[in-house]
């Protein structure tokens, strides 16, 4: 084997294993806690509540916080509307009816830290749970969590995708709108 070939092949080998882990960071682990067992049952659902808290009270983060929110709803009502008909939530107390609710709560870090420091230091998370009740029982019928943590990343990582990957990845495993 030539020089240049083996020299190639470290050169791909490595750039392989960077790529597998920067891409790694920020990535959602799901789990479904309370998996949907009746969802046939249900012809209605009302999104009863979407809450987005980070760690961090600036000006900044509550904008961020206010963003977020807005998409989760977007991606929740969507998800929904697949399977559900969509009530208003004065409406939404009969039979029939799931009420859903995610949460989402925020650490986003410091990126100059991420990139410069490394090793941990300005690292973020994100952590969001999806609810579902049966809206005449109040009995738990879905529950779904999902964590997404930022350590390092390409120039420090975007903590932005890393929220919307958690939120989507949360909405789409829990199986509402399949």
């Amino acid at each position: 084997m030539s020089y240049s070939l083996t020299r190639r092949r470290a050169l791909l080998s490595m750039a392989a294993f960077c790529a597998v882990t920067l891409s790694a960071c920020g990535v959602a682990h799901v789990a479904v806690l309370v998996p949907l067992q009746d969802a046939g049952y249900y012809d209605r659902a009302v999104i009863d509540a979407v809450s987005v808290e980070s760690v961090e009270r600036s000006p900044r983060a509550e904008a961020l916080n206010d963003r977020f929110a807005d998409l989760t709803g977007r991606l929740l009502e969507d998800e929904l509307s697949r399977r559900y008909q969509l009530v208003e939530r004065g409406y939404g107390r009969g039979s029939r009816t799931l009420l859903v609710a995610v949460s989402v709560r925020i650490q986003y870090g410091s990126r100059a830290l991420r990139y410069f420091v490394g090793s941990g230091a300005g690292s973020g998370y994100v952590d969001s749970m999806l609810t579902a009740v049966d809206a005449e029982t109040g009995q738990e019928q879905l529950r779904v969590s999902a964590r997404s943590e930022l350590a390092v990343g390409l120039f420090g990582g975007s903590m932005d995708e890393a929220v919307t990957r958690n939120i989507r990845g949360l909405i789409r495993r829990s199986g509402l709108g399949s």
